[in-house]
């Protein structure tokens, strides 16, 4: 097996899901005395929300990119954000590295095309830079239309981000929010709704029948742990399925 480097800790909440997602995936395909080769570099929260608040990328690029090759150095032979949000930098710190770079848009994108899904609705972006990441991957990778929810409830959803969800919790009130919104997105004709952070599965239950959820950390995870064990996407179990609520395992 391949080590993978994990870079991040946008939230620490985020990495502990990643963490989970890349050891159960290598279980899941090897054996439950599996777990995942990694090494990982989580990032104080409160420096780089400041970053990302200020819109100050290019800072937060310069960041990133010595602590990419230094996961490289000791031994990472790829990379992958734990956060959606890092990925408006995704590009630099690609640049500066020498080893495949997973991005998390462009699994989503591969999974929903796949899956013959049109319009999407966005889930967990915290600001305008990212959601336009998300917004123009998903049309020029797949031909996907993103649908966001409206501006009061992407400020809702983040207060629930702040609040909640990156300290590992979601209020029964926050729950009642989200799928109040969901319902107001499904009748506009949307096809699908993608949890972009790994936060938002504290919140959203990805088998929740009622709604198809695509949980991006899981297929960004799934890409990652198939390329280090050598294995193609057609010969994996239950690979094929961008709905999580059709594939539990």
């Amino acid at each position: 097996m391949k080590c993978l480097g994990l870079l991040g800790g946008l939230s620490p909440e985020a990495t502990a899901v990643y963490q989970r997602l890349l050891h159960g995936e290598v279980r899941r395909l090897c054996g439950p005395t599996h777990s995942a080769f990694l090494r990982i570099c989580a990032l104080d929260y409160h420096d780089l929300t400041a970053l990302w608040q200020d819109g100050d990328w290019a800072h937060l690029a310069s960041e990133l990119e010595p602590l990419a090759r230094g996961l490289i150095e000791e031994g990472a032979e790829a990379l992958l954000f734990d956060s959606s949000t890092l990925h408006v930098v995704a590009d630099q710190v690609r640049k500066a590295i020498r080893v495949p770079f997973f991005g998390i848009v462009n699994e989503t994108a591969q999974e929903l095309e796949m899956n013959g899904i049109g319009v999407v609705a966005l889930f967990g972006t915290r600001c305008r830079a990212e959601e336009r990441v998300w917004i123009d991957g998903l049309l020029e990778g797949a031909g996907i239309h993103t649908v966001l929810p409206s501006i009061d409830d992407r400020k809702l959803i983040l207060a629930m981000m702040d609040r909640e969800l990156i300290h590992g919790y979601a209020e029964e009130i926050s729950r009642v929010d989200v799928i109040r919104i969901m319902k107001t997105l499904k009748r506009q004709g949307v096809g699908a709704f993608v949890m972009a952070s790994a936060e938002m599965s504290v919140l959203i239950d990805p088998y929740d029948a009622r709604f198809p959820i695509v949980d991006a950390p899981q297929l960004h995870t799934r890409a990652a742990v198939r390329w280090a064990l050598g294995r193609s996407r057609s010969n994996l179990p239950g690979a094929n399925c961008a709905l999580a609520h059709e594939s539990p395992s």
